[in-house]
């Protein structure tokens, strides 16, 4: 079959663009928040939403294009497969399309025993690119309509081109098997052309509805308008009154706190500041160490640190025990799985363990925390607890490259304090308070952990960072560089559970600096008075319960212990800004829980790097949070995850709905909805408000393309808090400032 040159351009230029519009969707164990929508940043908000429609939300796929996505599944489900098939799938370690290519023949419901088709699968050429250009040429696509043929076969089941886009952007060390994106467009295309000769029609199907679209989108529009007007106002009206009131600096505190940004920590850190002792600040919950850490007692490496970064160092879980860890409890599960997944031993599993399992069904079911009790006890009676520590330090004789080095412990340590404000006034005791969840039987538990840390616990990068600040040659570092740490100052770690409020602090192993005892009992009493005022808060505002403090600290355990309660938390719902600025600005305002709060003193960073940073990282972490809770809102089966109840997971990577679906690939229902028709979750952009001259503010914006898209398409807002007039500043679309003024939000 002759292609012409020009032919080949075209295939070229639409094998790169299609993929544009498909946003990479993250496995299970490190489910990151992101705009579904991301694609289409690059146009304004309002054509973005008329295209989305057309794309995904349309629910009337032509029937054959429905069976060639179930037989797509089909191939993906056991090509992606980490663990939870029962047999591998064949040929995996050649990749998508080679193992796909020696096994389609043996797919009688493809080929339905037809010699053509049978001998056109069985002539296949090895390469994927060439495979796509034969069936584009068979179904007669014409080579201008490439990029829209192809595009249209990625947005007709985007969850799983999602999951393969995500894969390619990994390391392939870290994936059972290989895989590009030319080998699942020649999948699908081959599928294409075995079961819908006319596929061309699909070019007409994509091009109709716009009239459609347009007039759905308009009640979404006023929906945002009015949400916006009605919260966004409030705060910056806000927020102009406090920057008019004179703040005095801070009073010296016993005990300073670094907490994570994230919205629910707002809550935690206004309770801590009520008991008066506590300087409370916000940073992104990896606290700037770009790590991949290697867990005690597990092969598997887990990155710690935001997509938006690579890890770039490996650091190793030590115990800190001189005996020898007690393996049983890990030989345990390794034997009850290796039984679980033969192919006859689960007959005989079932019988054996059958009325056990029974009994401890009904006791979790019926008596969660007694469950939970017993479960601790036997666990810690198998396998005593072992206390394990991240080890920063390289060491001295080891092939294995481990730790960090100096120079970048130096480095990290001098972007968190100056990107926190925090480089003079140190307190006697500096708490880096990290955070992650409890949940059971959860599979979307990692978005309820650190976004910062993909899905990870904040505690190892807490404890991590508090070793580097406690070594006197760091500090020493530091000094000359206008830090100056007092030598009576100690950094701890901590970690915040943000489904209970409770706060573990970690022992501190430098033993030239010992911990101020005189603060530990006050800590502790404070800790636990503050979990009571957040827990409480909580349970009022959602109308669980409205008596006692300690009635809601025991109702909010209660959920997370609860393998059946499809709400353990509701993690970063309602979230709705995300302010930049000192703590003194926000500190006498009531957020509930809706605000990220990232630490900054614009008269510390006189070239606006440290704001630079802010915005191009955490902004942009924020944004995809918020667009992934109101896009789950909006239409959470297109977006979101569709209900818990009917939710399955395949492949230990994602859910599917029923037996066989598109990977979902957003916030379940219960994440975002009271019930089936009440949302929780109310849909608006994100307003970005910092506190700085406009001089800092717009170089920045302009600097990044990814930046512009976002404030000149209308994808969040943007203020400015002006220290030097004391006004607020709305920047336009246009990217001019005008003073605030409540009918900014007339437009969507």
């Amino acid at each position: 079959m002759m292609v012409s040159s020009g032919q080949t351009e075209h295939l070229k230029t639409a094998l790169e663009e299609s993929w544009q519009t498909i946003a990479a969707v993250w496995p299970l164990q490190s489910l990151i928040a992101r705009n579904p929508l991301q694609g289409f940043e690059n146009l304004d908000f309002e054509t973005a939403l008329k295209k989305a429609w057309i794309y995904f939300q349309n629910p009337d796929l032509p029937p054959p294009l429905e069976r060639i996505n179930q037989q797509t599944i089909k191939w993906c489900q056991p090509f992606f497969d980490q663990g939870q098939a029962v047999f591998p799938m064949p040929e995996r370690s050649l990749g998508l399309y080679q193992a796909c290519k020696k096994l389609l023949i043996f797919d009688k419901t493809l080929h339905q025993k037809k010699p053509l088709f049978l001998k056109w699968l069985k002539e296949l050429p090895d390469c994927p690119e060439q495979a796509i250009q034969t069936c584009l040429t068979h179904l007669q696509i014409r080579p201008e309509n490439y990029f829209l043929f192809l595009e249209g076969m990625l947005i007709t089941l985007p969850g799983w081109a999602g999951y393969v886009k995500y894969c390619v952007k990994q390391d392939h060390e870290t994936l059972p098997s290989p895989v590009n994106l030319t080998d699942y467009l020649a999948l699908r295309l081959i599928l294409t052309y075995l079961l819908w000769p006319k596929a061309n029609e699909l070019l007409t199907f994509l091009q109709k509805n716009t009239i459609k679209a347009s007039s759905l989108i308009l009640p979404i529009l006023k929906t945002l308008q009015n949400n916006e007007r009605k919260y966004h106002v409030s705060l910056l009206q806000s927020l102009k009154k406090s920057i008019k009131e004179k703040h005095p600096s801070p009073d010296a505190k016993a005990v300073q706190w670094v907490f994570c940004m994230d919205v629910r920590s707002e809550p935690f850190r206004r309770a801590l500041e009520s008991q008066g002792a506590y300087e409370t600040f916000g940073y992104p919950g990896f606290f700037g160490l770009p790590v991949r850490v290697r867990p005690y007692s597990s092969k598997e490496e887990v990155t710690s640190c935001p997509a938006l970064r690579a890890a770039e160092h490996i650091i190793e879980e030590v115990s800190l025990s001189p005996k020898k860890t007690n393996q049983n409890l890990t030989k345990l599960k390794q034997l009850y799985h290796a039984l679980k997944y033969t192919a006859t031993a689960p007959f005989a599993l079932a019988e054996g363990l059958g009325p056990w399992y029974g009994f401890w069904m009904a006791l979790k079911t019926f008596s969660p925390r007694l469950s939970a009790f017993i479960k601790k006890k036997v666990t810690n009676w198998v396998q005593p607890i072992i206390f394990t520590v991240p080890l920063v330090q390289q060491p001295i004789h080891s092939h294995d490259v481990t730790g960090i080095d100096f120079s970048h412990q130096c480095q990290y340590a001098l972007d968190v304090l100056r990107g926190l404000g925090l480089t003079r006034n140190f307190s006697e005791l500096v708490v880096f308070c990290g955070h992650g969840s409890t949940s059971q039987n959860n599979p979307y538990a990692a978005l309820l952990n650190c976004g910062a840390c993909r899905g990870q616990h904040g505690g190892r990068n807490a404890q991590m960072l508090a070793a580097i600040l406690n070594q006197d040659k760091v500090r020493y570092a530091l000094q000359k560089e206008g830090v100056e740490i007092p030598s009576y100052t100690l950094f701890i770690g901590a970690e915040h559970d943000t489904a209970t409020d409770l706060v573990t602090l970690y022992p501190n192993f430098t033993p030239e600096r010992t911990f101020p005892t005189h603060l530990l009992q006050r800590l502790m009493a404070d800790l636990r008075t503050a979990q009571k005022i957040t827990t409480l808060e909580r349970c009022q505002r959602l109308g669980y319960l409205t008596s006692c403090s300690e009635k809601s600290r025991i109702h909010t355990i209660h959920r997370s212990e609860d393998w059946t309660q499809t709400r353990p938390e509701w993690g970063l719902a309602r979230n709705m800004a995300f302010i930049v600025g000192p703590r003194q600005i926000s500190k006498t305002l009531h957020l509930e829980g809706r605000c990220f709060l990232h630490s900054y003193d614009w008269q510390q960073d006189s070239d606006s790097s440290i704001l630079e940073t802010i915005l191009k990282g955490a902004m942009v972490i924020a944004h995809g949070i918020n667009s992934q809770y109101l896009f789950s809102t909006l239409d959470n089966i297109a977006y979101g995850g569709g209900s818990k109840i009917t939710q399955n997971i395949t492949g230990k990577i994602g859910i599917m709905q029923g037996n066989s679906s598109d990977l979902m690939h957003g916030l379940p229902l219960q994440s975002v909805y009271f019930n089936d028709k009440t949302p929780y979750h109310e849909p608006l952009r994100l307003m970005t408000v910092v506190y700085a001259p406009r001089s800092f503010i717009l170089p920045i914006i302009q600097k990044y393309s990814n930046l512009t898209n976002l404030v000149t398409n209308g994808w969040c807002h943007l203020a400015a808090l002006d220290p030097q007039d004391q006004e607020v500043y709305w920047l336009q679309r246009d990217l001019t400032w005008d003073v605030f003024l409540a009918n900014h939000f007339n437009e969507a």
